[in-house]
């Protein structure tokens, strides 16, 4: 599932998956919106800690900012 280990290990590129599930969720194709929902919720459970700590090179950490641009996030998502 998700590659949880790699992606705790290497911060910058879990955060870029994470942007590009967020891209997903603006997506028409049938299916993709799921999917992208059910990855980040995934993601989100096996890196949890990653999210809430500010992470070397961040100004805040990541669930602050998701929670900030939460409505531009899932303004899509049917």
């Amino acid at each position: 599932g998700q590659y949880p280990r790699f992606l705790r290990a290497h911060w910058k590129f879990l955060k870029t998956v994470v942007n590009k599930l967020f891209e997903f969720m603006h997506e028409t194709h049938e299916g993709v919106q799921d999917m992208a929902c059910d990855t980040f919720i995934k993601i989100a459970q096996k890196c949890r800690r990653h999210f809430v700590t500010v992470q070397l090179g961040e100004s805040q950490a990541s669930v602050d900012e998701i929670l900030t641009n939460i409505n531009d996030i899932i303004c899509h998502l049917e």
